[in-house]
C-alpha cells in the first residue's frame, strides 16, 4: 500500500517513513504543503500522514475542498493544532511525542475502516451514482 507523509521535520519524518517501510508499506514524502497537494492529486494514496504544525490546519481543510478523500492520520505537538486538523476534516490524531507501534495501529485501523476501492455504486437504467 501507498502512503503519504507530509512533514516538516526530517529527522521525524526519516523515521516514520522508515517503520513504515518496515512494516510493508511504500511510502513517498512531501516535504511542502504546495508538494503534498500536487502528489496527492496525482498519485492514488491509501493513506495520508500530516505533521505540519502551523500549516496543517490549513492544509487539511485544502485538501477536503479539494475533494481529496482519503483518510487523513494528523500529527501535532499541540492539543491545539490537533483539534483544529481533526475539525478541519483529519480523520485520525496523533499527539507529538508518539510511539512508533501506536502510529502503526492507527494506520491499520484507518486502513481497515477505508479499504482502497471500496465506492458504493448505485445503478438505475444508464445512470450510476457513486
Amino acid at each position: 500500500m501507498r502512503l503519504l507523509i507530509g512533514q516538516h521535520d526530517g529527522r521525524i519524518q526519516t523515521v516514520v517513513a522508515n517503520a513504515l517501510r518496515r512494516n510493508g508499506y511504500s511510502v513517498d514524502i512531501a516535504r511542502n504543503g504546495a508538494e503534498l497537494r500536487g502528489m496527492a492529486a496525482a498519485v492514488n494514496y491509501a493513506l495520508l500522514i500530516l505533521n505540519a504544525e502551523e500549516t496543517g490546519p490549513a492544509l487539511v481543510r485544502a485538501l477536503r475542498r479539494d475533494d481529496f478523500r482519503v483518510p487523513i492520520l494528523a500529527a501535532s505537538g499541540t492539543v491545539g493544532s490537533l483539534i483544529e486538523m481533526l475539525d478541519g476534516g483529519a480523520d485520525d490524531g496523533l499527539l507529538k511525542p508518539f510511539n512508533n507501534r501506536e502510529l502503526l495501529a492507527r494506520v491499520r485501523a484507518l486502513l481497515r475502516r477505508c479499504p482502497r476501492g471500496a465506492t458504493s455504486v448505485v445503478s438505475v437504467g444508464n445512470i450510476e451514482l457513486e
